[in-house]
């Protein structure tokens, strides 16, 4: 390579040296962060200003809830009983799954699109 250079003198100073080249420097892998799971739990708290629970994967947790254990409920039925709109917390809240004690009189017709 160097001899078809104009500056054969130059280039010849400025290649490396045989040894450079039998054990070169790996270059360095970068680290890739690996990824951030949700918890799988979902957790309730009271909405400050609706009296609401609301849960963690819908709106995030204000500082001073996660900062306090106490205001944190794994039960949305729990999280209501600490609300200062119980009864419109209940009614709010995600359908129960306890069985009732008679079967339920408005059987619907149509299909169920929901999941």
């Amino acid at each position: 390579c160097c001899n078809a250079s104009f500056a054969k003198a130059k280039c010849l100073a400025a290649e490396p040296l045989p040894d450079d080249n039998k054990n070169p420097t790996p270059a360095p892998v970068p680290i890739t962060p690996g990824p951030t799971y949700l918890p799988t739990q979902i957790t309730y708290y009271v909405e400050l200003f609706t009296g609401i629970c609301v849960d963690t994967t819908d709106v995030p947790m204000p500082h001073h809830v996660a900062s306090n254990t106490t205001k944190q409920f794994s039960n949305y039925r729990d999280c209501c009983k600490t609300s200062f709109r119980k009864e419109e917390c209940f009614a709010e809240g995600p359908a129960t799954t306890e069985p009732t004690s008679s079967p339920t009189e408005d059987v619907a017709t149509n299909p169920s699109y929901l999941p």
